[in-house]
């Protein structure tokens, strides 16, 4: 799950599969726009937009962001 809480701030929370109740959440400072586990289910991959910026002459600045996050069961 992902969204925007109530203070502004952006998270991201895992839920169990068995009960649903959240185990564990972040604030990860950022817009998410997709979200990926790795094959092996190892690792969490966030990708998303820090910003809505629109390009200085000509070129756009950087912006987008990835966070990797170890996946310990």
């Amino acid at each position: 799950m992902a969204g925007r809480q109530a203070q502004g701030t952006w998270n991201a929370a895992l839920f169990s599969s068995s009960d649903g109740r959240p185990v564990h959440s972040i604030d990860t400072k950022k817009r998410i726009t997709h979200a990926r586990f790795t094959a092996d289910g190892n690792s969490l991959i966030l990708a998303g937009a820090n910003g809505q910026p629109a390009p200085k002459n000509g070129i756009w600045p950087p912006w987008g962001r990835l966070q990797i996050y170890k996946v310990e069961v």
